[in-house]
């Protein structure tokens, strides 16, 4: 399933878990400077919002629970969402 999407409550909790754990070793070991820091944040929590809207049609707590985990390690994360909405939804109108 390379490249799938989890489907299951339990495949989307495990996934959002390991993202996670991948982030802080990562985090850990490596000499990032602020700004490089920071986006490694904001893109793990893009990918958890990802999960927390995969995660909505089983369980609103558990979505929630991710959307909050993604806002605790990048505030900026909404911005960032909606720009990316933004240039899809125009690259798919052609404006």
């Amino acid at each position: 399933r390379r490249g799938a999407r989890p489907q299951t409550l339990d495949e989307i909790q495990e996934t959002a878990h390991v993202l996670e754990q991948m982030l802080t070793a990562y985090l850990a070991t490596t000499d990032l400077s602020a700004s490089d820091r920071r986006w490694v944040q904001g893109d793990a929590a893009i990918k958890l919002l990802v999960l927390a809207r995969l995660a909505r049609r089983h369980s609103i707590a558990v979505s929630v629970q991710l959307f909050t985990r993604a806002l605790y390690l990048s505030p900026t994360v909404l911005f960032q969402a909606a720009a990316i909405l933004w240039r899809k939804r125009s690259a798919e109108s052609g404006t």
